[in-house]
């Protein structure tokens, strides 16, 4: 059974609002931050779980260009394939 708290919303929602804006988190680390709230202010009476087949990366609130590294392009690639066709 979920928390309802004692505030306008749920111990959950109250977290993943706060967590969701903030910047540079990934969407699994949104979950972890909504998770330890949940658990310290429920004092471990509930425990947020999430279940996933995200491929990609994602983010409520991304990062400043300044502070996101240049990497390999995310999985599957959003760049445009080309396909060989017959011997060409």
């Amino acid at each position: 059974m979920a928390a309802d708290g004692a505030g306008e919303n749920g111990v959950y929602t109250k977290y993943l609002l706060q967590a969701m804006t903030l910047p540079g988190l990934s969407i699994e680390q949104v979950f972890k931050q909504v998770r330890y709230g949940v658990v310290a202010e429920t004092e471990g009476k509930q425990t947020p779980w999430e279940s996933s087949s995200l491929l990609g990366d994602f983010a409520f609130m991304p990062a400043p260009a300044a502070v996101v590294p240049a990497g390999v392009p995310p999985y599957p690639s959003s760049a445009p394939t080309r396909r060989r066709c017959c011997g060409v």
